[in-house]
């Protein structure tokens, strides 16, 4: 063989093994100590539903590289690659297009292969595509009360007279909001089915169009349609709610936005940019230099999800977030550099 024939079958080599079988970043046990992000996290999204390119018959094997995972604080996340291999040899992350769900939801919930901490304790998170299915064991170390971080670091310059302040509160209130369903209330795309008299804090996920915000779903609470048979992608889902999108267009107190609309608004100007990046290729370094200008009232995006920006630790780079995923709206938290990682765009409202 020729020395360009060489370099040519070289080069199809790595492209094969690069899209096809080698896991692209290493998964991490622990939540924000990754090296390396994962693919999961890289492409996690709750706004655009993904539709698997194959069918479960397709489906051979499923497999992860970790299947024990420790999460150090209630509020932070992992994001696990599960690997599924095609009847065609063809191996893939199968993460979004999986099944989620979690023995224990007060411990922890998951979705789309990302696993949220709710509390200190330890659960099974179980993610299923058709018959095959793999498990997780799920440790949470510690409850922090996340409310009460942002509400301590931000006390000293609350005022509620700011435009920033009513963005805050807006979001803050549809995270805090507690009611208790009269009927028995199926979560996003059937998760879970949450009875009466079980008290519930935050407005449901959903992506129909019955979009609320907080004075729309204290509505809808109130009208007979409201546990009425709803279907989305022909698994069961709550007739009123809203998504991170319009999670955030709500607190901005402006109209339906998606995150494919904010991120066109961020590179057209009509939402300004918090820090200095490039808004159609943003680099790292400028994502990391970027959150340190960050304030409440002010939003995370990519294309797929966003958050809103309740309060900000410069000096251990963390943000501490409001936002909408299955099943229910939460106050969250993330490193600077797991955001930068995803790609994730600070803006404001104006």
């Amino acid at each position: 063989m020729n020395k360009s024939k060489k370099i040519g079958a070289s080069i199809l080599a790595l492209i094969f093994l690069f899209n096809l079988t080698v896991p692209i970043y290493a998964t991490s046990s622990t939540a924000d100590s990754k090296s390396e992000i994962t693919y999961t996290e890289l492409n996690f999204n709750t706004e655009d539903e993904l539709v698997a390119p194959f069918t479960a018959d397709e489906l051979s094997s499923i497999s992860c590289a970790d299947t024990s995972f420790i999460i150090k604080n209630s509020g932070e996340s992992v994001y696990v690659d599960v690997y599924g291999r095609l009847t065609n040899d063809e191996s893939l992350v199968i993460s979004g297009y999986m099944n989620w769900e979690s023995a224990n939801p007060a411990v922890a919930t998951a979705y789309a292969g990302r696993i949220i901490a709710e509390a200190a304790g330890t659960t099974t998170v179980t993610a299923s595509y058709g018959d095959s299915s793999v498990s997780f064991s799920v440790t949470v170390n510690n409850t922090v009360d996340i409310m009460a971080i942002i509400a301590q670091k931000d006390a000293s310059t609350r005022t509620s007279a700011s435009e920033r302040d009513k963005i805050e509160t807006r979001g803050r209130n549809m995270v805090v909001y507690t009611w208790q369903p009269t009927k028995a209330f199926v979560t996003w795309k059937g998760a879970n089915t949450w009875y009466p008299g079980t008290v519930r804090t935050g407005i449901p996920y959903s992506q129909t169009t019955n979009q609320t915000n907080l004075a729309a779903f204290q509505s809808a609470l109130k009208k007979s349609d409201f546990y009425d048979e709803y279907y989305y992608d022909g698994k069961r889902a709550p007739k009123y709610g809203n998504d991170c999108s319009g999670f955030v267009s709500f607190a901005f107190d402006i109209g339906r936005n998606t995150t494919s609309s904010f991120v066109s608004g961020i590179k057209s100007g009509k939402f300004p940019k918090v820090g200095s990046y490039n808004a159609s290729s943003p680099s790292h370094s400028d994502l990391m230099s970027s959150y340190r200008s960050l304030r409440k009232g002010d939003a995370l995006v990519k294309k797929g999800h966003c958050f809103l920006v309740a309060s900000v630790d410069v000096n251990n780079q963390r943000v501490y977030v409001y936002e909408q995923t299955p099943p229910i709206c939460i106050a969250t938290s993330h490193s600077f550099s797991s955001l930068a990682n995803s790609g994730y765009m600070p803006f404001a409202k104006n």
